[in-house]
């Protein structure tokens, strides 16, 4: 038995909130540009180093989370609010491997059942607890899902196989004040580095990628420049920034929470030095924290050694690179809330077409999601 169906049923005895799954923006206008609330699927809440003794809160989806990790290393995810008046889990204390609540002493194991509560004789077995949600940990992260305890399956966790170079990755995070959709739009459509970064050349730019072999609920492309110049890259490794090479670019988006892309560069015909670096991969979590706030877990690893300290690297992607991007996405999500204008209100080119096929890939895991509840959970419900 896996470990998502043995939590399954740990926590089916005692009574719990369910989650609401159906339309999650009321206040607001139907818009493209605006991703579905998706809880069925594996999101990234926490680089697996950072999960510890700690009581550390996180809101996914709009849920309030508390992860931490048992004695024996076992990590656990429970609903943030106690089962009593609803105070932060996250505020209370470990007593071993359970959560004492901080406000009246409610204590939880690690399933979300409540095994102690004040008035109740010591010997009672209550009936009520919290909700426990199936984790597991794949590459540097902890994932979580948010859907249905029983559809949970970690062997479908999204994470590809990366170069197995610790000394080289850096791992970071960002908090983009937009919906999701709007980050996976970015993180698909390449075209922005120009304009936004002044990182490719505008040659670059004109070459349109290509299909590649897509994953479930996925889309992927690739696309090859026969002359460009390594740039940034280059930087990290010793490398020429201003060596012409011949690089190939290819980007996979799976489902709702992993965007993961990759550049590879070889020398020209008429050169037979390596080039420095050879591959950059980089892994994007993308986990809606509500419907316009994204947390954003990145992790890239390059093929050749780091010649800049790795926290210099991080530097340069998390405070300069990915800031530029939260920058944007800002006034996006800001015009897209502001806008009140009728017919057609965006323009779509070549490039875009990997994002709008995302959009309708989410509609459809979202209507497929919402039949699903009706038939297994009355009140639509989870």
């Amino acid at each position: 038995m896996n470990e998502a169906k043995e939590l399954a049923q740990a926590d089916a005895g005692f009574a719990k909130p369910r989650l609401p799954i159906g339309p999650v923006m009321p206040d607001a206008k139907a818009d493209a540009a605006m991703g579905p609330m998706i809880f069925s699927a594996w999101y990234v809440i926490a680089k697996s180093t950072d999960v510890g003794d700690t009581l550390t809160p996180i809101r996914v989806l709009g849920e309030p989370l508390v992860h931490y990790r048992k004695a024996d290393g076992t990590p656990v995810v429970l609903d943030d609010r106690c089962a009593h008046r609803r105070y932060p889990l996250s505020r209370g204390r470990r007593v071993g491997d359970t959560i004492e609540c901080g406000y009246h002493g409610f204590t939880y194991e690690n399933s979300g059942k409540c095994i102690w509560a004040p008035g109740a004789p010591a010997d009672a077995s209550l009936n009520f607890g919290v909700r426990a949600y199936p984790c597991a940990e794949r590459g540097p992260w902890l994932w979580v899902w948010m859907g249905p305890p029983e559809q949970a399956d970690p062997q479908q966790i999204p994470m590809p196989d990366v170069l197995d170079r610790p000394d080289d990755t850096v791992c970071g995070y960002k908090l983009n004040p937009c919906n999701y959709l709007m980050l996976i739009e970015n993180l698909l459509d390449l075209s922005h580095l120009h304009f936004v970064h002044d990182a490719a050349d505008r040659d670059s730019v004109s070459v349109v990628p290509e299909e590649a072999p897509a994953p479930p609920n996925g889309v992927a492309w690739r696309k090859v420049v026969e002359e460009a110049e390594v740039l940034l890259a280059a930087h990290f490794a010793g490398g020429d920034p201003k060596r012409r090479v011949r690089q190939e670019d290819g980007t996979t988006q799976f489902g709702p929470s992993l965007c993961f892309g990759y550049q590879r560069r070889d020398p020209l015909p008429d050169d037979d030095t390596p080039v420095v670096p050879a591959l950059i991969q980089i892994a994007h979590a993308v986990t809606p924290l509500d419907e316009r706030q994204t947390h954003q877990f990145f992790m890239t690893v390059i093929s050749d050694p780091l010649v800049v300290e790795p926290a210099q690297m991080l530097h340069l992607l998390q405070e300069i690179v990915f800031e530029q991007d939260v920058e944007v996405v800002a006034q996006v999500q800001a015009n897209v809330d502001a806008d009140r204008r009728q017919g057609r209100t965006e323009v779509n080119m070549p490039y875009d077409r990997f994002g709008l096929r995302m959009r309708r890939i989410l509609a459809d895991m979202k209507a497929r999601e919402i039949d699903y509840a009706a038939s297994s959970h009355p009140g639509n419900r989870i």
